[in-house]
């Protein structure tokens, strides 16, 4: 039980911003995004099945930081996973906003990859 209250450390998180103009800075992810998709979060049936995969998602991040959009821009091939982590970003993804040239806050794309590893969760969770 103790693991359907930790982050999903089993999986790999990484950003990809996209191109900033000359001066301008890119979003970053507070905390790395570590503590943004739980064990808990895994679908039921994906989880029980042992299912797994990588997904690709383009986030809108407002100028406050918030991920207010989400698309899968490259499914695991698992719609439930896919939806999964959207929800979840979107619920808990927060990031320092990028900013313009002059130093104001402005809103950005950036593309997140997950990898849902079954692997890595106890067979018994």
């Amino acid at each position: 039980m103790l693991l359907m209250s930790m982050a999903l450390a089993l999986a790999t998180f990484d950003d990809q911003a996209a191109p900033a103009p000359s001066g301008a800075t890119a979003a970053q992810s507070v905390n790395g995004g570590r503590d943004w998709i739980y064990v808990s979060d895994w679908p039921a049936s994906a989880l029980a099945e042992r299912r797994g995969g990588t997904v690709v998602v383009r986030l809108r991040v407002n100028r406050t930081g918030e991920v207010d959009e989400c698309a899968v821009a490259v499914s695991s091939g698992h719609a439930d996973l896919d939806a999964t982590t959207c929800r979840a970003m979107v619920m808990r993804g927060r990031y320092t906003p990028a900013r313009d040239a002059r130093g104001n806050r402005i809103a950005s794309e950036v593309l997140r990859r997950v990898l849902w590893d079954p692997a890595a969760v106890p067979a018994n969770s």
